[in-house]
C-alpha cells in the first residue's frame, strides 16, 4: 500500500516489494519511516542519554533556583519556583509539539495542566503526611 501510494504499479511494484521485504532491516526501516513517520536513523545511545540527562538537569534545576538565592522570603521563593516549574513544563511540551509536528500550544497547555495537577497532589500528600507524622 505504501509503494502503491507512491505510484508504483504492476511488475515494478512486485519487484520493489520483493526487494524491500527480502532485507529485514530495510523492511523495518521502511515501515517505521513510511507508516509511523519516524526517522529510520538509529542515534547513538550515549548521545541520547546525554541529551536526556542535560534536559532533565536543566528543567529539574529551575524549580530549585529561587531557593539558592540568599535573602528571599520563603513564600516568594515558593511562588517563583511554581512559576519556573510551570514554564519548564510548558517549554518542554511546546518543544515536543514542534518536533513531532503536532499542536505545540495544545501540547503545552495539556502538559502544564497535567504537571500542575501532579505537583498539587504531591504537595497535598506532603502536607497531609507532615501533619499526621509531625
Amino acid at each position: 500500500m505504501i509503494l502503491t501510494r507512491k505510484g508504483l504499479r504492476g511488475d515494478l511494484l512486485d519487484k520493489a516489494v520483493t526487494a524491500i521485504t527480502s532485507d529485514r532491516r530495510l523492511w523495518v526501516d521502511t515501515m517505521v519511516a513510511e507508516e509511523w513517520g519516524l526517522p529510520a536513523s538509529h542515534p547513538s545511545p550515549f548521545r541520547e542519554a546525554f541529551a536526556t540527562f542535560g534536559a532533565f538537569g536543566a528543567c529539574g534545576f529551575l524549580p530549585l533556583f529561587p531557593f539558592l538565592l540568599q535573602g528571599g522570603d520563603m513564600q516568594g521563593m515558593f511562588v517563583t519556583s511554581i512559576f519556573l516549574t510551570g514554564f519548564a513544563f510548558t517549554a518542554v511540551a511546546v518543544l515536543k509539539g514542534l518536533i513531532l509536528e503536532s499542536f505545540p500550544v495544545r501540547s503545552g497547555i495539556t502538559t502544564l495542566v497535567t504537571g500542575g495537577i501532579a505537583a498539587g497532589l504531591a504537595f497535598a500528600v506532603g502536607t497531609i503526611l507532615r501533619v499526621w507524622l509531625g
